[in-house]
């Protein structure tokens, strides 16, 4: 798929990986919506950036953790750019104290791949 001119939701776009996904697609020439919960300030630099990239971006802050609320991603998607083409799921949990297990999974009994799974430490000494 060419991304030219397609509208890409990028959760948790504004830090690490999701920031560098948005601005991969900004280059691209894919409009951004840029997700946050609680990084208002290094979303609003990476829509700033993804303008300077020559497309249209936008930040929408939401919890997504509250399922309700997450309309409001979907409205402003709606109000700015008529919908989504292209939607990165990128948000995700970085609790202070948490660990990450993996562990390897046969995918249908064809694929290897891996399973992360981010706990709290108390979660963690309970599995």
């Amino acid at each position: 798929m060419d991304p030219r001119e397609k509208v890409a939701l990028v959760t948790g776009g504004g830090v690490r990986v999701g920031r560098a996904i948005s601005l991969g697609l900004a280059r691209s020439g894919a409009h951004v919506i840029v997700h946050y919960n609680q990084s208002s300030g290094p979303a609003d630099e990476t829509v700033a950036e993804a303008r300077r990239l020559g497309v249209e971006a936008l930040a929408v802050q939401c919890d997504l953790s509250r399922p309700e609320s997450a309309t409001a991603v979907v409205e402003a998607a709606e109000a700015a750019f008529g919908g989504v083409d292209i939607l990165v799921h990128s948000a995700s949990p970085f609790l202070k104290g948490a660990h990450i297990m993996c562990r390897r999974v046969q995918c249908f009994g064809m694929i290897p791949r891996f399973e992360v799974h981010l706990s709290q430490t108390k979660e963690w000494l309970d599995v």
